[in-house]
């Protein structure tokens, strides 16, 4: 087997041979998949919710199709991609329709009813259920779920959160409920059920929604399972020098934070170095991958920290130490206290006796023009603005010891 045929970061499918079962997760959603209500998956970016419902689903021969909700915002309607995705399937059975824009509810709904005027012909439903009633036929007596996946996508767009709520209400409604489709929403945020609390009339929605747990990074075990069947069980690469293969996973684990798309993406960089080099790795293979990794798909990121990291003329870099240990944090959410704890047991004789205002540090960190960190809306928790800043700064930043000093690593010319 090729390195790119074990490791796919960015496929669709799900690769079954590299899949890592998450039996938590599995049973929740399949719980969530036969109660009454629609289902929420929520997580991180790349922490592999698509392929834990496809996984899932297909297992429990649920029909579904997707509707990506990037290309409602570009059409301007859920409905309208809802529509596009119809049309891929079968012959358009409308002759044409004008849109009539009713009020100041964009994208389609209003109040529960489909704001498309046209031509249809004679019998045909509107829009929206006609598109239920498609799926139901493609399912036939199957479970049927409508996902609408990268949900972060509309959630600045308050004409199309309306639509979705008006579309969640109206699944139950008697004449459409007899499709028995059921949604799942997918995407980044935890607090899907707050957007449309805020939306007038529109609060009962969130009691029509089930939330499964966060799909979080892979755990340890779980990580190694990948590693281990990718580069050993698939590939039946060796591994040379000392501790072995001990190493080699605690180090993918740790540049990578269990991320599986960021794990996926730099075990393939390390096949194909080991692969040019016949199968063999080594720390020269490792690190070759791990920069090369970066290079190739993290320089916004680490242009990002660059911009972040106090000038040369700063005696202590102490902003450059507290990045180094939101770095090395290990928690999803931290305090400033967390930060601090780091700092002062990374940095022991640049930090004793001195107040740090780390909260001032986070603070600047998460309001630059160009923030590493946001701060949680419900509380004084901050998390990563992107997760791949962590793992850029893993791979980017090194500790001199000596000085306590941070060294900026320049992957752009590294070899």
């Amino acid at each position: 087997m090729q390195p790119s045929q074990v490791f796919t970061p960015r496929s669709h499918e799900v690769n079954t041979a590299m899949y890592i079962p998450r039996p938590d997760l599995e049973a929740s959603l399949k719980r969530a998949l036969k109660s009454s209500r629609h289902v929420i998956i929520h997580g991180e970016s790349g922490t592999g919710k698509s392929w834990l419902y496809k996984r899932v689903f297909f297992e429990q021969d649920v029909h579904i199709e997707i509707a990506n909700m990037a290309n409602a915002v570009r059409l301007g309607s859920i409905t309208k991609e809802c529509l596009n995705n119809h049309d891929r399937h079968e012959a358009a059975l409308k002759t044409h329709y004008d849109e009539a824009k009713e009020g100041s509810v964009g994208g389609g709904l209003i109040g529960g009813k489909l704001s498309h005027t046209g031509h249809f012909a004679l019998g045909q439903k509107e829009p929206f259920e006609m598109y239920l009633a498609a799926i139901r036929k493609r399912a036939g007596k199957n479970t049927a779920c409508l996902v609408l996946d990268n949900l972060e996508a509309i959630l600045e767009h308050r004409d199309l959160i309306t639509e979705l709520a008006n579309m969640i209400i109206l699944v139950d409604d008697e004449r459409y409920a007899q499709y028995d489709i059921k949604l799942v929403l997918v995407g980044v945020p935890s607090d899907i059920r707050s957007y449309f609390t805020q939306l007038e009339h529109l609060a009962p929605v969130a009691n029509r929604l089930r939330e499964i747990p966060e799909v979080d990074r892979l755990s340890e075990d779980e990580a190694h399972a990948l590693i281990t069947t990718g580069f050993f069980d698939l590939l039946n690469y060796t591994y040379v020098g000392p501790n072995m293969k001990r190493d080699f996973l605690r180090s993918l684990c740790w540049y990578t934070n269990r991320v599986p798309q960021h794990l996926q993406e730099l075990c393939l960089e390390i096949a194909e170095v080991a692969e040019s080099r016949g199968g063999t790795i080594d720390e020269d293979v490792r690190s070759a991958g791990v920069y090369e990794w970066v290079r190739s798909s993290m320089m916004s990121q680490y242009a990002t920290i660059e911009k972040n990291m106090n000038s040369r003329s700063t005696k202590v870099g102490r902003k450059n130490q507290a990045i180094y240990a939101i770095a090395h944090c290990d928690r999803d959410s931290f305090l400033h206290s967390h930060i601090e704890a780091i700092i002062r047991r990374l940095f022991p004789s640049s930090t004793r006796g001195i107040t740090l205002n780390v909260s001032q540090i986070l603070t600047e960190l998460s309001t630059s023009k160009s923030p590493l960190i946001r701060r949680l809306p419900d509380g004084p928790e901050y998390r990563m603005y992107d997760p791949r800043i962590r793992v850029t700064g893993r791979a980017m930043l090194k500790l001199d010891p000596a000085t306590e000093s941070i060294i900026k690593v320049d992957i752009r010319h590294y070899h």
